[in-house]
């Protein structure tokens, strides 16, 4: 399966990462992409993310959603995040 996706992406996209859930799959992504950044020597510790967006239960899923009745109990953990609206 790897291999196949592998083959129909773009030529740079030569990786594939499996994951057993959305929000773990979110997670990851969050850990990927601040990590990419740390590695090139511009750590980055702000992210965008779309409003009214849902991610997942996860803490980093969930910080990357949208707020409100749902997540209010976690809101001392989750991160701080950008919003921008979503395209019409």
């Amino acid at each position: 399966v790897a291999a196949e996706l592998v083959r129909i992406t773009p030529p740079d996209l030569t990786r594939v990462f499996f994951s057993d859930s959305g929000s773990t799959a979110v997670e990851v992504a969050l850990k990927m992409a601040l990590g990419y950044w740390l590695n090139q020597g511009t750590p980055r510790h702000r992210i965008l993310v779309l409003e009214h967006s849902y991610h997942g239960d996860t803490i980093g899923a969930m910080s990357v959603g949208a707020r409100g009745v749902y997540n209010r109990a976690y809101a001392p953990l989750l991160f701080d995040v950008g919003t921008i609206a979503f395209p019409h």
